[in-house]
């Protein structure tokens, strides 16, 4: 969800999470599964949008690491489709590219437009289709 007050907010998640055996009490190894297959943060951001760049500015976050950090996202518009992309690297970690597909909602309001996430593409794993929504609203600053 991005705001018009420059605020965002991203939770992304496996569609198809593996159930617990015990939904009342976990396994440390399933907790760690679920946590290895989401990803959460909310902060400020900042639209470039002469150079197709937003910039988040977690300042929540399910990894330490990005709080007060500047987490670029490419991004262009084709037709009814907003498209996120990224290239990273994780402390001690291969560097990874990530592509998320929104595909905007019918009906969305002039203030801010509605997406539904069409497909999530990291690299070296199978495309993930979901239906989270966020609303856009995007402001340069």
């Amino acid at each position: 969800m991005y705001d018009k007050t420059g605020h965002m907010c991203v939770t992304l998640a496996n569609p198809n999470p593996q159930h617990w055996e015990d939904p009342a009490k976990p396994s440390d190894s399933e907790r760690a599964l679920t946590h290895k297959s989401m990803e959460a943060y909310c902060g400020i951001y900042e639209v470039r949008e002469k150079e197709g760049r937003v910039i988040h500015r977690p300042e929540l976050a399910e990894w330490p690491y990005y709080i007060g950090s500047d987490q670029v996202r490419n991004f262009h518009i084709e037709g009814d489709r907003l498209i996120l992309s990224l290239e990273e690297t994780p402390p001690n970690g291969e560097k990874r590219r990530s592509q998320i597909t929104w595909e905007k909602v019918s009906g969305s309001s002039k203030v801010c437009t509605s997406y539904q996430c069409r497909s999530f593409m990291m690299q070296g794993s199978s495309p993930h289709a979901s239906r989270p929504l966020i609303d856009l609203c995007l402001t340069p600053h």
